[in-house]
């Protein structure tokens, strides 16, 4: 670690949001909600270009890899903690950390505090076919799926739901071995082959819903104890990046309280605490909203609930160190989010393959805001664009091995 950097974060005499790993859009929307209330931070990546490093709004500080080296890691982790006056309050960003979280979880007690599940029911959670057995019992709408071990188990996969979507079951190991969140399957024949190419990899096959992008839509809180919802957020996703089988890339926020009623009745059946994030698609079939997955961690687009007037990482920080909480407030409808940065780069390749001309992209062209960007704290910035080509080179190479084989 840095000297210089030790030597400011000793000399904070606060509780300090420790997030991990900060290495993309997420990470800076929790560094900018908690910089807009003057909350210094530590932001912890493994990735040598993260963006949570090169901003001036927090400390940046590079660790071990957790996924390659997890005791090092642990070392780093229990090493920090020795340096912090009060304990951290770790805000994770994606499932790998949180996996690693949880396997050292006794060992970080003592110098950190979860914002996500105990250990036991992050385990359950983790795995999405957990999800939605958990809300099957309940009653919850929930795509048909199977979690196959073999290739025999394929074949209890219904002719008549082709086509199909497969995607992992638990962690990122499928987005990392195919460069996609999921992928379609039009027969029995491509879904064979996509569970032969991933080897070892647990998967889901589940039904495909059919609608655009502006059929998803998400339910957000913070919950102390299973009766105490200290905030929450609904919003609906646009469009995404890519088209389908993505991220967000443009959303409103948009109260519904049949979601929000469905949400609580899953966290409840749960006995949930800390944070969450749970992703709809609705049907437009018969109406109803199916789950998609439940996430335990703050997500990429919780800068539009910042934006709506929910600031998700400063009212979990206020609730873990124990000051009072800002009163509740219902969110702002109708407040756009856009990540220009991939808006721009997503619309130059459909210029190039043809897929849309200036003039439409300008007539529909969004006008929601972005906190990503700010001259401020710029540098974030200008290395996502590095990021995104780097990752569309990485993944086309993984998704053409994947079907040229």
């Amino acid at each position: 670690m840095e000297k210089s950097k030790i030597k400011r974060i000793s000399e904070l005499n606060q509780p300090l949001p420790i997030i991990i790993n900060a290495n993309w859009m997420n990470a800076i929307g929790i560094i900018r909600s908690l910089a807009m209330e003057d909350i210094p931070s530590i932001s912890i990546t493994k990735d040598k270009f993260g963006l949570g490093f090169y901003s001036n709004q927090t400390i940046g500080l590079h660790c071990p890899d957790y996924e390659i080296y997890p005791d090092e890691f642990l070392e780093f982790m229990i090493d920090l903690g020795k340096k912090i006056r009060y304990p951290g309050i770790i805000m994770p960003t994606d499932d790998a950390v949180l996996e690693r979280l949880m396997q050292f979880d006794d060992k970080l007690a003592s110098c950190y505090k979860r914002t996500y599940p105990e250990p036991q029911l992050l385990d359950f959670i983790l795995d999405k076919y957990n999800q939605y057995s958990c809300a099957r019992s309940i009653g919850l709408p929930v795509p048909y799926s199977i979690a196959p071990e073999n290739e025999s188990d394929l074949k209890n996969w219904p002719g008549d739901l082709f086509p199909c979507v497969v995607k992992g079951r638990k962690g990122k190991y499928f987005y990392k071995h195919t460069g996609a969140q999921a992928l379609p399957a039009r027969d029995f024949e491509a879904l064979l082959k996509i569970f032969k190419n991933v080897g070892n990899i647990k998967v889901i096959v589940q039904e495909y819903i059919p609608g655009n992008d502006d059929e998803l839509f998400a339910y957000a809180s913070y919950i102390s104890d299973p009766d105490d919802t200290i905030t929450e957020f609904i919003s609906q996703k646009t469009q995404q990046i890519p088209r389908n089988f993505g991220v967000m890339r443009r959303g409103v926020s948009n109260y519904i309280p049949e979601l929000r009623e469905q949400s609580q009745k899953l966290l409840r059946s749960l006995n949930f605490r800390g944070l969450n994030y749970i992703e709809y698609k609705r049907d437009f079939r018969d109406g109803r909203y199916k789950l998609i997955e439940i996430n335990a961690r703050l997500w990429k687009n919780h800068i539009m609930a910042t934006l709506s007037g929910i600031n998700f990482p400063y009212t979990v920080y206020l609730s873990s160190v124990g000051k009072s909480l800002p009163k509740k407030t219902r969110q702002v409808d109708g407040v756009e989010w856009v990540s220009w940065i991939e808006e721009i780069i997503f619309m130059l390749g459909d210029l190039l393959k043809k897929k849309t001309k200036i003039k439409e992209w300008f007539k529909g062209r969004p006008s929601g805001r972005d906190i990503i960007l700010g001259w401020k704290d710029p540098l974030p910035a200008f290395l996502i664009p590095i990021y995104l080509i780097g990752d569309f080179i990485k993944n086309r190479i993984k998704y053409k091995k994947l079907y040229i084989k």
